[in-house]
């Protein structure tokens, strides 16, 4: 009977995971101002109302990508990378490809919003 193959692991950069829970968090917020600003609004358009599927989705995902680093960080396992000369975290591969899963997603959801001429970027 064949071996089962061993999960890889990867390395990511510690300012990287830093850099992505930050972004998610801000991306949290914006998305709450625009909450606010869409149900403040007395005329609630189509559009508006277009929206809000993508709205909750980023939400979602935003969560997702920070539950996913955050389950990662509770077995912290740190590397020293010589070559970079940067501390970086190690993740299984089931956490890498959940992340990039997340990510992608979230980017196609602002993608959308962007079209539909609502962002959630910083001005």
């Amino acid at each position: 009977m064949a071996e089962k193959p061993k999960d890889q692991i990867f390395t990511l950069p510690q300012q990287y995971v830093v850099d992505i829970i930050e972004e998610c968090s801000e991306q949290i917020s914006m998305i709450e101002d625009l909450l606010k600003d869409l149900i403040s609004e007395k005329v609630f358009s189509y559009k508006k109302k277009a929206v809000l599927p993508y709205i909750a989705e980023l939400v979602w995902m935003n969560h997702a990508i920070m539950k996913n680093i955050n389950l990662e960080l509770d077995t912290l396992v740190l590397h020293y990378n010589e070559t970079t000369q940067e501390e970086e975290y190690i993740f299984t591969e089931r956490s890498v490809l959940e992340l990039q899963n997340y990510m992608l997603a979230r980017w196609y959801a602002i993608t959308e919003l962007n079209r539909m001429s609502c962002t959630i970027s910083l001005h």
